[in-house]
């Protein structure tokens, strides 16, 4: 028996090894996040350090779907509340009680993707212009730290110069319904994204998979399996959509 035990021990070690020798989809993928900390704690231009990822065996990098909220945290531009909007206050007292938010981005590019992400999400009452950078906005808090507005313009500009390809990792958002989650995918196909991170949880979350992983194949997405990634619905959605399997590495690892 013990015999039997080793000799079976040994041939599963042996197709392991078979496994892991056998040309896979694997390639290295880095979080955006990483690249501007590890480029910022190094003092590297972020261009020199997409650079030298690149030539150290770097493929790609996953760059999260921003929300309004993200933005404003980020500094890239200034949400108010209705009620804080000071420099507004004459033009929002005339508006509906609805426009409970005042956006405000002087970021020309930006301001023009993030307007007509918001556009789509007010069906109900349309935005309204304030001057030439601020707009008022009528959705609820939790679509405002939501909605998804898209990939930031320059991280992207950034990495076509340095010849890495944009992955984009999108979550659950509320009001993301099968035809909203369509135009966020057909959105991130023009931006040159073919790979998809799913967040946590999934876009469309469990509840909607199916029609999420058809309206990926729709519009020419797959979806990227990040090796550790625990994101809720990942797995059930892998089956359900041609998988690559990414390997995330720090510049440690891959330096």
């Amino acid at each position: 028996m013990l015999w039997a035990g080793v000799l079976g021990a040994a041939l599963s070690l042996a197709g392991r090894v078979r496994h892991e020798l056998r040309p896979s989809p694997v390639e290295i993928a880095l979080e955006w996040s990483d690249a501007t900390r590890l480029s910022g704690a190094g003092r590297v231009p972020i261009d020199r350090w997409l650079a030298s990822m690149r030539a150290a065996g770097a493929r790609g990098v996953v760059l999260p779907v921003q929300s309004v909220r993200d933005l404003a945290e980020e500094g890239r531009l200034t949400l108010w509340t209705r009620a804080a909007a000071s420099p507004f206050f004459r033009s929002v007292r005339t508006l509906d009680s609805g426009y409970n938010f005042v956006v405000v981005c002087r970021d020309e590019k930006l301001r023009v993707r993030v307007r007509a992400a918001l556009a789509d999400a007010s069906r109900v009452l349309p935005l309204v212009e304030l001057d030439a950078t601020g707009f008022a906005v009528a959705l609820s808090p939790a679509t405002m730290g939501t909605w998804p507005v898209g990939l930031d313009p320059l991280a992207l500009q950034q990495l076509r110069e340095a010849k890495l390809e944009p992955l984009a990792r999108l979550g659950d958002f509320s009001g993301a319904t099968p035809a909203r989650s369509s135009a966020q995918f057909l959105a991130l196909r023009r931006d040159g994204v073919r790979l998809l991170v799913a967040g946590d949880p999934s876009p469309g979350n469990e509840t909607l998979l199916p029609k999420t992983a058809r309206s990926m194949r729709a519009n020419g997405l797959s979806l990227a399996w990040v090796e550790l990634d625990t994101a809720r619905g990942t797995p059930e959605l892998a089956h359900r959509r041609q998988i690559s399997l990414l390997r995330r590495r720090s510049r440690r690892q891959t330096a």
